[in-house]
C-alpha cells in the first residue's frame, strides 16, 4: 500500500486499493478582478472547490480555471480579507 490510498472491498469480497480523498485548504486575501494561483499539490484536475469569507459566513463563487494537476487560477469579484479556500479531490 502506499500512502494516500485505502483498502476497499466490493460485495464479493474482492479486494482493491483505491486513492482516497485529499483536502488541501488555505486562507487567503483577495484583490477584486485580480488572478490567484492555487498550489493545492493534490495531482489531480477532478476536484470539488469551495470558498467562503471566514468574518461573514458568506459563500463566494470565483472564476476558476485548472491549469494543470497541481494548480489553479481563481479570480473574485470583490476585495475579500480573510477567504477559506477548500480544495477536495
Amino acid at each position: 500500500a502506499s500512502q494516500g490510498y485505502v483498502l476497499t472491498s466490493d460485495s464479493n469480497g474482492l479486494a482493491a486499493w483505491e486513492k482516497s480523498v485529499m483536502k488541501y485548504t488555505v486562507t487567503q486575501s483577495f484583490i477584486a478582478n485580480t488572478t490567484y494561483s492555487i498550489s493545492h499539490n493534490l495531482d489531480s484536475k477532478s476536484i470539488v472547490y469551495n470558498l467562503w469569507n471566514e468574518e461573514t459566513g458568506d459563500s463566494i463563487i470565483p472564476s476558476i480555471r485548472i491549469t494543470d494537476l497541481n494548480t489553479v487560477e481563481l479570480i473574485v469579484t470583490q476585495d475579500i480579507d480573510n477567504a477559506r479556500v477548500v480544495i477536495i479531490s
